[in-house]
């Protein structure tokens, strides 16, 4: 027996790796059940995407399923299906004599693809909603590995930093309310916030609320899994920004100038927050730029795969800031009769 698959219209978008691994899934149980029954696998009017995706993803199916697969170009179609088929059994779309009821592409005979039909969609995500299996039906549980192990990390993490009152407790982390350090004015001075406490809860606060509000995928978008997409970009835009402009007037960086600054410029633990800070500062915003665009426009999957790595860079300099601000905090090396004697004093 041999498939015949028609890859025509396949783009850029559908070569995802979730996609592959899936088929690759699906290949394997289905030699299982009916093993060495296909001898050859056609893929005809191949694109250049799929030609792409195949040499990317070909490693996740079995080498001996590699060896019956045949690709072939639009050009190439006809003269790679007359290998192993009569012209009498080619539909006429493709080059070959088979009409059904005068149909060249014999729709009768053969499933014409495309987009599955909107019942069928409609069906499937009853069946998901009403947990009753269907595929798509894990997608976001919190019961997964991958889900605790994020919860957890991040959970720690914000309630670590939130715990450790570390913006009044290190001194050289900003400037403190009760020594004249600046504040955060909204609606004049009625309402107003110190740096300080923008730098110990806003960050930590966005941190645990995009641990406990995942985002979804965009398919999976309606009015109600639409305000946890707002409520999580809110989130991470809370953690990333609050961090990024505290620190920007911790290093009195314009226009953020502190008034008692922390740290005198042009030292080392200086230069090392403020490398730290631009490592964040502009990863996080070509990424905040890319996830825009992305909304309004599909992007290649390149670009999707660097916009998560600029996330994470992100991230991971945000900690190395952290870190460089305990390392040169005066209080980390305070033994207890320091403390003691600052105390009496």
């Amino acid at each position: 027996m041999a498939i015949i698959i028609d890859l025509k219209g396949f783009k850029w978008s559908d070569a995802q790796f979730g996609a592959a691994w899936t088929l690759s899934k699906m290949v394997a149980c289905r030699s299982n059940l009916l093993p060495e029954t296909c001898f050859r696998i056609l893929f005809i009017r191949v694109p250049a995407p799929f030609a792409k995706a195949w040499s990317m993803f070909s490693y996740l199916l079995d080498p001996g399923t590699i060896a019956k697969i045949q690709m072939a170009t639009e050009a190439e179609t006809l003269t790679l299906l007359r290998k192993f088929i009569g012209d009498d059994t080619i539909p006429a779309y493709l080059g070959g004599q088979l009409r059904i009821d005068g149909d060249p592409y014999c729709r009768k005979l053969l499933a014409p693809g495309g987009f599955p039909p909107e019942e069928a969609l409609q069906r499937l995500e009853d069946l998901v909603e009403n947990g009753d299996g269907g595929i798509g039906a894990t997608h976001h549980r919190w019961d997964t590995v991958e889900a605790r192990i994020f919860f957890g990390f991040e959970v720690m993490a914000a309630l670590s930093i939130l715990l450790s009152w570390y913006p009044y407790k290190l001194r050289n982390a900003n400037c403190i309310p009760l020594e004249g350090g600046c504040y955060v004015y909204c609606c004049g001075k009625c309402c107003s916030m110190s740096w300080a406490a923008v730098r110990q809860f806003c960050p930590p606060v966005g941190l645990m609320l995009v641990a406990c509000v995942p985002s979804v995928k965009e398919d999976e978008w309606s009015a109600d899994k639409l305000v946890l997409v707002v409520v999580h970009c809110f989130s991470a835009l809370l953690m990333f920004c609050a961090f990024l402009l505290a620190e920007a007037h911790a290093l009195s960086l314009a226009p953020f100038k502190c008034r008692v600054p922390s740290i005198a410029a042009g030292c080392l633990e200086y230069k090392l927050r403020y490398g730290t800070w631009l490592l964040a500062a502009v990863p996080y915003v070509v990424f905040t730029f890319i996830a825009v665009v992305d909304f309004f426009v599909e992007l290649h999957p390149y670009v999707k795969i660097t916009s998560f790595v600029l996330e994470v860079d992100a991230g991971l300099a945000m900690l190395a800031n952290h870190f460089v601000i305990w390392a040169f905090a005066p209080e980390r090396t305070w033994g207890l009769r320091d403390v003691e004697m600052s105390v009496q004093n």
